[in-house]
């Protein structure tokens, strides 16, 4: 517990990095291809978590295991545990010797801005006047909401309709994949066109539509269908992650990057929760029911994002100062 507790705790703090590694080091037309990278390291790592730990239970059997007192239960999580700190020490001695704080030269004008600091109410205050910054907030935890609500119910959603546990752990594994690529592709655009505003409707937008579909989908039985749906429910709504983080640091420019984004994370955790508690309790009464409300909720963000004024502070600064 108390190590699942850490590890919580350091989450949003890495998350939180990912902009302002962003702007420091990357300039303004691949800063937003870096963020969608950064961004998707948690997906990709819940990839690689979900294949590996196939593979370490691949041929258990809990009735055999019983019979001899639970030791080869032990024994596999005991070997997870183990690969799982010799990957993360790896990297993090890694960090500490390898990566330097900043360049040399620093890439863009909006990296040689100081944040403006003030005292945490003073920040805190200033993020929630901002109108635009609210609703990228919501919106983004909304449909954050969804998909941590898709991973975490995995089972109960698909278990009525008689998947089996293979299946059912290769449709997390679509929807995973799909919202890597997705992701990948969004930031790309995004450092050509800078359209965020219509990239953020966009995904409210399609992850309402895709819900929808999923509704139809996944109730068939049919298994290429449903992993059809789920990559593509990942390709169009994982990449909020990566537009929000650049979002709210263009909309709230010379905020510090930590503040704006480490409030997005708060509270996409607490809606995720409620999110996942409350779809839970539906799945339990019939799927579509969790399904139809995580619609009726992407149905909502859309609404918000027609409040959004697009004020790109950081990259109408770089332009405004040619570097």
């Amino acid at each position: 517990m108390a190590g699942q507790f850490l590890t919580a705790v350091a989450g949003p703090l890495f998350c939180s990095a990912v902009s302002i590694i962003a702007n420091v080091w990357f300039g303004d037309k691949d800063r937003n291809i870096a963020t969608a990278l950064g961004s998707i390291g948690i997906p990709l790592g819940n990839l690689v978590s979900l294949v590996f730990t196939g593979v370490v239970f691949a041929g258990y059997v809990p009735e055999d295991d019983e019979k001899h007192g639970g030791d080869d239960l032990k024994s596999r999580i005991k070997l997870l545990l183990v690969v799982q700190n010799v990957i993360v020490s790896f990297f993090c001695i890694s960090l500490f010797l390898l990566v330097k704080e900043k360049p040399a030269h620093p890439p863009s004008r909006s990296a040689l801005d100081k944040p403006v600091e003030n005292k945490m109410c003073k920040e805190l205050a200033t993020l929630l006047k901002n109108k635009s910054y609210v609703m990228v907030l919501l919106i983004r935890a909304i449909l954050a909401g969804n998909f941590v609500t898709v991973g975490n119910l995995l089972s109960p959603l698909f278990k009525p309709y008689d998947y089996s546990a293979s299946f059912i752990a290769s449709f997390g594994a679509a929807f995973t994949c799909g919202g890597v690529i997705g992701s990948i592709i969004v930031g790309i655009i995004l450092d050509k066109t800078k359209a965020f505003l219509r990239a953020t409707r966009l995904v409210c937008f399609l992850s309402c539509g895709m819900i929808a579909f999923t509704m139809y989908a996944w109730p068939t039985g049919v298994a290429w269908l449903a992993a059809i749906s789920c990559f593509v429910s990942g390709f169009v709504m994982t990449p909020i992650i990566p537009i929000s983080f650049s979002f709210t640091v263009e909309l709230t420019h010379p905020t510090p990057p930590a503040s704006a984004n480490g409030l997005m994370l708060i509270v996409s955790k607490l809606v995720a929760l409620l999110f996942s508690l409350f779809g839970g309790y539906l799945a339990d009464i019939d799927p579509v029911y969790a399904l139809l409300g995580m619609a009726i909720a992407a149905g909502v963000s859309i609404i918000f994002s027609f409040f959004i004024k697009e004020v790109l502070k950081r990259s109408n600064g770089d332009k405004a100062t040619a570097y």
